[in-house]
């Protein structure tokens, strides 16, 4: 197993660490439009069904290297020497 140091140089492990960083943040807000007093149950399960199509874009993004949804895995990856 790494020690957190080696982790802290190893490219990849960081590219992942962004990308969960990233898709915890849409997580987040999701779970944030579901809280609070007055929803009615359509409208929790429309902000649910939404977050599945945000889902099939984010895999199209992450398929194409664009990245225009995960902000800090893109800054990351431009800011990283290959």
């Amino acid at each position: 197993m790494k020690s957190e140091l080696e982790k802290c140089s190893d490219t990849e492990w960081l590219l992942k660490l962004y990308y969960l960083v990233d898709i915890s943040e849409h997580l987040n807000q999701l779970n944030v439009k579901m809280q609070g007093i007055g929803h009615t149950v359509l409208s929790l399960q429309q902000a649910v069904f939404a977050f599945e199509k945000k889902l099939e874009v984010f895999i199209k993004d992450i398929e194409t290297g664009r990245l225009l949804h995960f902000e800090r895995l893109l800054n990351f990856r431009e800011a990283c020497p290959e």
